[in-house]
């Protein structure tokens, strides 16, 4: 066998190998399997500017940071600014010194909504709940921490 078809055997090898890598890859992250973190950001580069957005786009295992700010609901006001949609992820806010992360309702809707089913597996840490119409967070048949 000359070198020639030998180079040509071992570049097949690593295409093949190579492409059933990306196959793996993409099918766990579609699966869930992967562990992708979001950041949100309400006024610098991230991959999101509100919340709701990384939530809808997360797997189950995937982690949202977010980063200090003020933030409210995209939609109308019957609907809260943050649904967890029953997801198994972690919800966690990454203040900086006094700034701290806000998600606030500002007296017209909800602020958190847990009714889908979320477990302990769901976390949601160092994010400041503020201005609910009557102090309302809804939180039925779930477990989130």
């Amino acid at each position: 066998m000359s070198i020639r078809e030998r180079r040509s055997i071992l570049n097949s090898r690593d295409t093949i190998f190579s492409v059933l890598a990306m196959l793996l890859l993409c099918w766990s992250t579609a699966n869930g399997q992967g562990s992708t973190i979001w950041t949100v950001d309400d006024n610098g580069p991230a991959d999101f500017s509100n919340i709701q957005d990384a939530i809808d786009v997360a797997f189950n295992g995937d982690t949202i940071e977010v980063m200090p700010g003020t933030y409210y609901g995209t939609g109308s006001p019957a609907e809260p600014v943050v649904d967890m949609r029953g997801k198994s992820i972690t919800l966690v806010g990454l203040p900086s010194g006094s700034n701290r992360v806000f998600v606030d309702g500002n007296n017209k809707r909800r602020c958190l909504d847990c009714t889908s089913g979320e477990s302990t597996s769901t976390f949601i840490e160092s994010i400041d709940f503020r201005l609910l119409p009557m102090a309302q967070h809804t939180l039925r048949n779930n477990s989130p921490t």
